[in-house]
């Protein structure tokens, strides 16, 4: 078996070569012996100091890679600096880019796994990173798209050292450069992974500003929003939700500006076919959720707007409901403006075939238009509710949510438990008295049982003609419905 798999590593199919890569790895993890793990990764060793063809050197440097993964840091230690060294000087072959791919690729598993043990190899690896983003051609996608993942897993590595001040700061000053190369590349892919390597970065960088520049990049967030790449809209998204979880004012702001940007310029700009662009950041990811499909995307907006409305529906409550009112609110007229245009636009299709243009043209503005969907409308009522119990036990907001809100919408909320109850207040219309019921009359006692005359049976006592607490006066209850 072991042999069939070191003879797959050659073969000319590149599927098989990676399936032979990660059964070498699984093998060493199941096998967990010192020598087997020698023995592979000294075949490997050899086979890349003597092949010059690319087959071999991609699946023996794939090998490396799995191999590593599999078996741990601390389990393959005593050949992690003869792996990266290999690696790195494959790297820089440019001559086969296919190689570099492979290579690049076994060096990102290295590092993402290696933990402490590959902190000594950081420096070197970067400064490779970074002579390969100025050296690699931009056509080169692959080799630019696997030195992003290289220069992720590297600041994983680094790790919370990045937030130190004195011995890291050129290291990271590196980071922000390879990012900003990565950032500046005209492929939607490596745009991603450089979007993914700068949320890296803010994971472990100080919070206060030192390495990343918000103002520079949460508008370039929001304009990757409007992207028409599926992978650069998810990398945003992403992003923005961990932004949002420590500096979600700032970025409002930030994107408020961009937004107030947008509206001033002559030609139309990026979130003019958006609804509730008014209401900045919060409004555009409401309407973005009417146009997304991806579960994983959708799931993201609805963790950056709950980490938003955490942070500032108690300070702009009156902007929070607005929102949430016209989410929930539905135009019945506009769609059935709607369902005339496009009755119409058929009509004309059927008489006249000239206007094909105007009609498609017609029906990419009422998609961009359209009203909040149904799943759009159930997340705002829930963000609604949300609100109102964040609200119901603070009552120095009391006051202010019955100013906007319905009593209708207070029958949803769950009864406070009475030693949380505010005091009712003279003349407050929320405060209403009802009368307690009275208890039934228990049935009188026919002659001949026990407990007419006081006695007992079986040792109990006596019952009476009724119940002393349902024959007593009315209580009140004070039901408070705010």
């Amino acid at each position: 078996m072991h042999a069939f798999t070191l003879g797959a590593l050659t073969s000319p199919n590149p599927m098989l070569r990676c399936a032979a890569g990660e059964a070498l790895g699984r093998m060493a993890q199941v096998v967990s012996e010192s020598k087997f793990v020698a023995e592979t990764a000294q075949n490997s060793f050899d086979s890349l100091k003597s092949a010059n063809d690319v087959i071999s050197r991609t699946g023996h440097s794939l090998a490396l890679g799995c191999l590593h993964r599999y078996v741990g840091g601390m389990g393959s230690s005593q050949h992690l600096h003869t792996s990266v060294s290999i690696l790195l000087a494959l790297s820089k072959d440019q001559a086969s880019p296919q190689v570099q791919v492979w290579a690049l690729h076994a060096l990102a598993l290295i590092a993402d796994t290696g933990g402490p043990m590959f902190r000594g190899f950081v420096e070197p690896t970067l400064s490779t990173v970074l002579k390969l983003l100025l050296t690699v051609p931009s056509t080169s996608l692959e080799v630019m798209s696997c030195l992003g993942r290289v220069l992720s897993a590297l600041i994983t590595a680094v790790g919370p050292e990045l937030q130190t001040s004195s011995n890291i700061a050129t290291a990271r000053a590196s980071f922000v450069c390879a990012c900003a190369i990565l950032q500046n590349h005209s492929h939607p892919v490596v745009q991603a992974e450089a979007v993914q390597c700068l949320q890296q970065l803010h994971l472990f960088c100080p919070p206060t500003g030192q390495s990343l520049d918000l103002a520079v990049l949460v508008p370039t967030l929001c304009q990757m929003l409007r992207s028409p790449h599926l992978v650069l809209r998810q990398a945003a998204v992403a992003c923005l939700r961990q932004l949002a979880q420590r500096e979600a004012q700032e970025v409002c702001r930030h994107a408020a500006t961009l937004i107030e940007a947008e509206k001033d310029k002559e030609r139309e700009g990026c979130f003019d076919a958006l609804r509730f662009t008014d209401y900045g950041l919060p409004g555009i990811l409401f309407s973005i959720l009417d146009h997304e499909l991806d579960p994983t995307l959708i799931s993201n907006i609805h963790d950056t707007l709950t980490s938003v409305m955490q942070s500032m529906a108690s300070e702009n409550l009156t902007t929070w409901l607005s929102l949430l009112r016209e989410v929930l609110t539905v135009s019945t007229a506009d769609a059935d403006d709607g369902g005339n245009e496009i009755n119409k636009e058929e009509n004309d299709d059927d008489a006249d075939k000239a206007d094909d243009d105007d009609n498609f043209t017609s029906g990419e503005e009422m998609r961009d238009t359209i009203q909040p969907r149904w799943p759009t409308r159930v997340f705002g009522a829930a963000c609604l509710r949300r609100i109102i119990e964040g609200s119901t036990y603070n009552w120095t907001l009391a006051g202010t949510i019955k100013d906007h809100i319905n009593p209708l919408y207070c029958r949803l909320l769950p009864r406070q438990p009475r030693s949380l109850r505010p005091r009712p207040r003279s003349g407050d219309p929320a405060v209403v008295i009802r009368p307690r019921r009275r208890l039934p009359r228990p049935a009188p006692l026919r002659a001949g049982q026990s407990g007419v005359h006081g006695g007992h049976q079986r040792g109990r006592p006596a019952k009476t003609g009724g119940s002393q607490h349902a024959r007593g006066k009315l209580f009140r209850r004070i039901y408070i419905n705010y």
